[in-house]
C-alpha cells in the first residue's frame, strides 16, 4: 500500500500519528478500528465533525451571499422602475400643461374672427403639444413599464385623444371638448404612477 498525502488533522501528538501509520501500513488494515486507542479515535471523530461543521458554515455563507445578491438585484430593478415611472410622470405633466394651454388659446381665439396669423399660432401650439406627446410615448415605451396599469392608462388616453388632436388642425373648436378633458385624465394617470412609485420605494427599504 503506497504512502499518500496526509489527511490527519493538525495538532495530533506524534505518538498518535505513529500509531495510525503503523496500523494503516500493516498487513491487516481492517483491524485498525480495534487497534487504535480511544484517544486517537476521539481525535479523528472530532476532526471529521469539525470538518463538516466548517463545510456547513461555508455552504451557509455562500447561500447567504446568494440571497444578498438576489435582493440587491431586485433593489436595483426597483430603482430603475422608479426612474422610469418618474420620467413618465414628468412627461405626462408637461403634456397636460401643453394641452391646457392649447385649449385656453383656442377658446380665447373663438371670440374674434379667424386670421392667418391666428391659424399659424394654433398650428405652432399643436406642434408643441405633439412634441410633448412624443415624450410621453417615449417614456411609456420603457420595457420596465411593460404590463403596468400606468402603461395601459396611457394607451387608453392617447387612443381617445389623438383623433381630436388630428381634427384640431382642421377645426380646433370642434375638438375642444375632448382636448379640454384630457389634462384631468392625465392627472389621474400621474396619480396612479405616484402610487406605483410608492410601492417600488417600499420594496427597496
Amino acid at each position: 500500500m503506497s504512502d499518500g498525502p496526509s489527511i490527519t488533522p493538525e495538532g495530533l501528538p506524534p505518538a498518535w500519528l505513529d500509531q495510525i501509520r503503523n496500523v494503516v501500513k500493516s498487513e491487516k488494515p481492517r483491524l485498525w478500528l480495534v487497534l487504535l486507542t480511544s484517544s486517537v479515535m476521539a481525535a479523528l471523530v472530532a476532526a471529521v465533525s469539525s470538518y463538516w461543521a466548517v463545510e456547513r458554515k461555508i455552504a451557509a455563507d455562500q447561500n447567504l451571499e446568494t440571497i444578498k445578491s438576489r435582493l440587491e438585484l431586485e433593489r436595483d430593478k426597483a430603482r430603475s422602475r422608479i426612474s422610469a415611472y418618474n420620467k413618465l410622470a414628468q412627461n405626462l405633466n408637461t403634456f397636460a400643461v401643453r394641452l391646457d394651454g392649447f385649449a385656453s388659446f383656442v377658446q380665447i381665439s373663438r371670440r374674434d374672427p379667424s386670421t392667418p396669423k391666428r391659424v399659424e399660432h394654433i398650428r405652432r401650439e399643436l406642434d408643441r403639444v405633439g412634441d410633448s406627446e412624443h415624450g410621453v410615448i417615449d417614456a411609456r415605451n420603457d420595457p420596465l413599464l411593460n404590463g403596468t396599469r400606468a402603461q395601459q392608462l396611457v394607451d387608453n388616453c392617447l387612443s381617445k385623444l389623438n383623433p381630436a388632436l388630428s381634427n384640431a388642425r382642421i377645426n380646433p373648436s370642434a375638438s375642444l371638448p375632448q382636448i379640454q378633458s384630457a389634462p384631468a385624465q392625465l392627472q389621474e394617470i400621474i396619480t396612479e404612477v405616484q402610487r406605483d412609485v410608492a410601492k417600488e420605494i417600499s420594496n427597496i427599504r
